[in-house]
């Protein structure tokens, strides 16, 4: 076989949902008579998600079954339905890693499968994943129809380098930028392409890993194609705000950071305001986070919100950082 086979249904994963124990009870049998209904093995995927330790063997089988036969189709970009989840590490994620080896010799020159094996792992072996993935960006098109491994690729490192510190941030970012900018070339900016949300989220990562890697001018290069784009749009969505307060603190444009802050609505405090927000702590703003952190207690009743609000209200300066940190 020259090719994989590819184009399944995903809403076969999303209609196991809503399965009884009875239906996907006379699916199982019906596949001890029709090993290849492989409606029937999506459906039964979806419906064992989420369910026991017994349930979740039976979902591993299946999905090894669909790693032998459909290595390189859309439906692994599925992640709660597809991914190991808890058997990462188990002896059966072993065997599904080494059934997905056999597909990569099988198949030694297709991105998609390479791909759906990276994000496959990625999760359990940042290292491994994020290596099949990088080698399914450069053997796939270099255009618009090659943009998506590209696009996954530098979310991993983005995501990653978000939650570090140190050296080793400088370095994710470093291969979140590299990539960003290849998913950015093959995306293009054709037609409404160039004002899109997944355009966005290129731009507002390589602007923020080009300013935690100190690289002034592709800061500079991409906070004018950010700008650009959201000008396009009739609203700034919450984390262009915080990347642009970011890096006007940068340019010392202090104040302007604090509006930035205070003019992003959460539902919650993430990691990228907490860096906005201690950098402002730091800059003499204490007063303007502690108005954005009252703001949003309507939202967060969490003890991390109310014990930064009365450490700022005593007086205090100090880093805010999540207790289990």
């Amino acid at each position: 076989m020259d090719k994989p086979e590819t184009n399944l249904d995903s809403d076969y994963l999303k209609q196991g949902r809503n399965l009884t124990p009875a239906e996907a009870a006379e699916l199982e049998n019906a596949l001890m008579q029709s090993n290849h209904d492989v409606k029937a093995r999506l459906q039964l995927i979806g419906f064992y998600r989420g369910k026991g330790e017994e349930e979740s063997v039976l979902r591993m089988r299946h999905v090894i079954w669909m790693i032998d036969h459909y290595p390189a189709d859309e439906i692994w970009r599925q992640d709660l339905y597809m991914h190991p989840g808890n058997f990462s590490g188990s002896k059966l994620f072993d065997s599904a890693k080494e059934h997905w080896n056999e597909q990569l010799v099988k198949f030694p020159n297709n991105a998609d499968v390479f791909g759906n094996a990276g994000l496959f792992q990625v999760e359990s072996d940042f290292d491994a994943g994020t290596r099949l993935l990088l080698y399914a960006v450069q053997i796939d098109t270099d255009d618009y129809s090659g943009s998506y491994w590209p696009q996954r690729l530098c979310h991993f490192f983005f995501d990653r380098a978000l939650e570090t510190t140190g050296d080793a941030k400088s370095e994710l970012a470093s291969d979140a930028l590299r990539i960003g900018e290849t998913f950015l070339r093959r995306l293009g900016t054709e037609g409404m392409l160039w004002r899109t949300g997944i355009r966005l989220f290129g731009l507002e990562a390589c602007a923020l890993c080009a300013m935690w890697t100190n690289d002034d001018l592709k800061i500079q290069k991409y906070v004018i194609e950010l700008r650009a784009l959201l000008a396009s749009w009739d609203f700034t969505p919450r984390s262009s705000q915080l990347i642009l307060g970011l890096l006007s603190l940068r340019e010392g444009e202090i104040e302007k950071a604090a509006e930035y802050l205070l003019s992003s609505e959460s539902p919650g405090i993430d990691t990228l305001e907490l860096e906005l927000a201690n950098k402002l702590i730091e800059a003499g703003q204490t007063k303007a986070v502690l108005d954005y952190l009252l703001s949003c207690q309507q939202n967060d009743a969490s003890s991390d919100l109310n014990s930064w609000i009365l450490c700022l209200e005593s007086g205090a300066k100090v880093a805010l950082q999540r207790a289990s940190n």
